[in-house]
């Protein structure tokens, strides 16, 4: 059985920003290794995404997925503009974790999210979330 609850990685950040990685060629690349260079989001877009993000709480140690080549960063930065965390996310695997792990996760409680739901968001938003996938799951006007 698995318990879930919502929760808001890294609270106390002041902006968050997402960047995607991709090796395709991109407008906005910003270095070598494929990283864009960060949108900026708005109080509603951030909400919007983290209310797909939560902790779960299994019985027994959480399931560990095979591939977890994450695509998609969420990062997290103070007041300061230091940043203070990340939330790096697989829409091939559905795997998600932080860097370093916000509060609450521990022993059998990891970060989890719905990867539809949080699709459905960020293709909303124009980010594509089918980097590194298999051709069944691209992007595409009927997926």
């Amino acid at each position: 059985m698995i318990r879930r609850k919502p929760m808001r990685p890294y609270a106390e950040a002041a902006t968050v920003k997402l960047f995607t990685r991709t090796f395709e060629p991109q407008p906005l690349r910003t270095d070598k290794q494929g990283f864009s260079e960060g949108r900026a989001l708005t109080p509603a877009e951030r909400e919007a995404i983290e209310s797909k993000i939560s902790l779960a709480t299994w019985n027994g140690a959480p399931v560990m997925v095979g591939c977890c080549l994450p695509h998609h960063f969420l990062r997290y930065y103070d007041k300061a503009g230091r940043q203070i965390g990340e939330i790096a996310i697989c829409f091939c695997c559905a795997c998600i974790y932080g860097r370093p792990e916000p509060p609450g996760v521990a022993g059998n409680t990891a970060l989890d999210f719905d990867p539809e739901a949080l699709k459905a968001v960020m293709k909303g938003m124009g980010v594509r979330t089918d980097f590194g996938c298999e051709p069944a799951a691209a992007d595409s006007p009927g997926a």
